[in-house]
């Protein structure tokens, strides 16, 4: 009964070991992030605007910054880029992102 107990204990911890393993993100490397780009872009921030989007439970606020290109360094951006982000404030309400840029004009 022993050897049964034990062999039911391992058997347990390698399947909470193999589920752990399967939820691990890996981030991408820097020179995967280029390389899956399709535009990389140096600018300044022009417009900060953030609004409710979605109903009912899929109701979200997001967040519309507008960069004024500088310098292309990847792709063909053009002369402005506007990039949707989730998370922002709409009057007194905030939705934050851990880990999200957060952007000023």
């Amino acid at each position: 009964m022993k050897k049964f107990s034990r062999l039911s204990v391992s058997g347990s911890l390698l399947v909470i070991a193999c589920a752990a393993l399967a939820t691990t993100v890996i981030p991408p490397s820097f020179d995967d992030l280029v390389g899956r780009a399709e535009i990389i872009f140096q600018g300044t921030v022009t417009d900060v605007r953030s609004e409710w989007t979605g109903e009912g439970a899929q109701r979200h606020i997001m967040s519309y910054v507008t960069v004024k290109v500088e310098e292309a360094i990847k792709g063909n951006p053009g002369a402005s880029v506007t990039l949707r982000m989730l998370g922002g404030t709409v009057g007194a309400e905030t939705m934050e992102v851990a880990d999200a840029p957060k952007f000023k004009v």
